[in-house]
């Protein structure tokens, strides 16, 4: 692999712009096959002026034709919602991440039944952060902490379960598993490495490790430049940090025997398709967003919310006020592949702007559509027809809720 060096400019809250230098890993992978092409209605260049964008316009009806959380029944009370599944005969299954449980309700969004429990025994999870099909029908769910994949036949009987190994870090994460039955993990944060760095900016590495289907790891991807991060080293020698305000960072989707990455500093995203060498990628001309004082404020803002006390946001601003900031928002801000293997880029936009808009690609890499979905919905799964999201209500209650995909 072949290193490159690029400069970024940043900007500090308060204080002159100064310019780093930041080490990247310049990385060609990628994929090639087919697709179908859908009907909708033509559309010109989008308001980004992205001139090459001439896809066809989805829309999404704006009332959704199924709610899962509105009738009151515990069953249906939501908290951190990891996944949502479509089983084939139409059953729709909840990863609730806060209970650790698989709920199973009917297509109308009756509850059925409920798998798991919080524990460490066979079914159990000391956490729930991921959940994916796994090998045709069955249910696959990663448990971190253990670390262990647990797998549940399509009515939520447990089966087995195995670790991934090796699979260093804090937290490793789960990124999907494909249709193989193998998985793609990374590690967490680098804890170490942050823990040895200077006060001053700090990039991740991100290395992607593919297991088989028992778990045993076959091969490695990386090392990739990761997330951007501010370290602030304290007297005692430990540290704090926090994700540099509108920094880049690399995102990352399964599909069936796909693995698409890209780093948001720039709108490349690549992909590597299982047992082939063929390479493309998915490009779109991009007109880079400033990022304006107001746009800083809000994030920190947000920021200092998120924590309970008066005590623990004091700390948090000592932070924050040497927390540099890049000038213009990142490339773009996530991806999802739906179930037809198309894969879905969102535009990135200002803090408390809901209006997102996303760009569809073929897996070929060709623009098929461009789709503006339903504000507050966190999109987890998308179908040929629909897409299935949380919503949150005025109280910050989870509700499940799918949207007919009008093409």
């Amino acid at each position: 692999m072949c290193g490159q060096l690029f400069r970024i400019r940043f900007r500090r809250n308060s204080q002159p712009d100064r310019r780093v230098h930041l080490y990247g890993a310049a990385v060609l992978i990628a994929l090639l096959f087919g697709f179908s092409p859908s009907h909708g209605r033509r559309t010109g260049a989008t308001d980004r002026g992205d001139a090459a964008l001439q896809g066809w316009r989805w829309d999404v009806a704006p009332r959704p034709f199924l709610t899962i959380g509105d009738t009151g029944d515990l069953n249906e009370e939501f908290f951190l919602v990891r996944a949502i599944l479509l089983m084939p005969d139409g059953r729709i299954v909840v990863g609730n991440g806060g209970t650790r449980e698989l709920r199973f309700f009917d297509s109308e969004g009756r509850f059925l039944s409920s798998s798991g429990r919080e524990g460490g025994g066979p079914g159990e999870f000391k956490s729930f952060w991921w959940m994916g099909r796994y090998r045709g029908d069955s249910i696959g769910v990663w448990d971190p902490r253990m670390p262990r994949i647990s797998v549940f036949d399509s009515q939520g009987r447990y089966a087995r379960g195995f670790r991934l190994d090796p699979l260093p870090g804090f937290l490793p994460k789960l990124i999907g598993s494909f249709d193989d039955g193998s998985l793609v993990a990374t590690r967490g944060p680098n804890v170490d490495a942050m823990y040895a760095s200077q006060t001053g900016l700090f990039t991740d590495s991100v290395t992607y490790l593919h297991f088989d289907a028992k778990g045993v790891l076959i091969d490695t991807l990386g090392p990739f430049a990761g997330a951007e991060r501010f370290v602030l080293k304290n007297r005692s020698g430990g540290f704090s940090t926090a994700e540099l305000f509108f920094g880049r960072e690399l995102r990352a989707a399964v599909s069936r025997k796909v693995l698409y990455l890209g780093n948001t500093d720039a709108y490349n995203i690549q992909g590597l398709e299982l047992g082939s060498r063929a390479t493309a990628s998915l490009t779109l001309a991009h007109d880079y967003i400033p990022v304006t004082d107001d746009d800083v404020r809000a994030l920190r803002e947000r920021d200092l919310a998120s924590f309970d006390t008066e005590e623990q946001r004091r700390r948090r601003r000592q932070l924050l006020d040497r927390l540099p900031h890049r000038e213009t928002m990142p490339a773009f801000a996530a991806l999802v592949v739906d179930t037809l293997g198309n894969v879905w880029v969102e535009a990135a936009r200002r803090p408390g702007h809901d209006d997102p808009s996303w760009t569809v690609f073929s897996p070929s890499g060709t623009v098929i559509a461009t789709v503006a979905t339903p504000v507050g919905l966190a999109i987890m799964q998308i179908t040929d027809d629909a897409i299935w999201g949380i919503w949150r209500d005025e109280f910050d209650v989870e509700h499940v809720r799918a949207h007919r995909l009008i093409k």
